[in-house]
């Protein structure tokens, strides 16, 4: 779905205006038939690859089944057209990369923030998710009480207890200055 105007209509939902927008995805903020605030997350492109399509169908059925203080609640995956739509619910925070300034955080927010993103991982790890892009922008933060929630589980994996497969190395994915020790430990030679 290209950028849409406010005020269009994506099933049940009103498009307030875009959040974010990159090559592959656009995020929006939209309000529900209910009157609830929400955000839902789209490929740029008007006709995504099955390959695109599946990691939201993957994004939406791991953050379902993961721990829910780790992860955006999603509340619904859409189809329309030849594309998907991910909806989740709009608590108000901020990702983590628009929280640091320049000049760095002081040590106790900085402190703080560590604090919330090493619980949600662990909460996500303990769902026997492995994220494999964790970055400042996929950590999202209430600004009032630091909680950290994880977000974009599109290439995530969910591990077998007791089994850590070798990934072969064409399907290491992520953003190379932040990728896990999990998924560095799983490439084979």
């Amino acid at each position: 779905m290209q950028a849409t105007a406010a005020g269009a209509e994506l099933g049940s939902y009103r498009l307030q205006g875009v959040l974010h927008q990159t090559q592959r995805s656009t995020v929006y903020r939209a309000i529900g038939a209910d009157g609830k605030a929400v955000v839902i997350k789209t490929p740029t492109a008007e006709n995504p690859t099955p390959r695109e399509i599946a990691r939201y169908q993957r994004a939406y059925e791991l953050a379902r089944h993961a721990d829910a203080r780790a992860v955006v609640r999603h509340l619904e995956l859409l189809r329309h057209g030849a594309s998907v739509a991910l909806v989740m619910e709009d608590t108000g925070a901020q990702p983590l990369s628009s929280l640091i300034p320049q000049t760095g955080l002081r040590l106790a927010r900085w402190l703080e923030l560590a604090v919330g993103l090493a619980t949600a991982l662990g909460r996500l790890h303990g769902s026997g998710v492995v994220h494999k892009d964790l970055n400042p922008r996929n950590a999202i933060v209430q600004p009032d009480t630091a909680e950290v929630r994880l977000i974009d589980l599109g290439i995530a994996i969910r591990l077998r207890r007791g089994s850590l497969d070798a990934l072969p190395r064409e399907q290491i994915e992520g953003t190379l200055a932040y990728m896990s020790p999990e998924q560095c430990g799983l490439v084979s030679s």
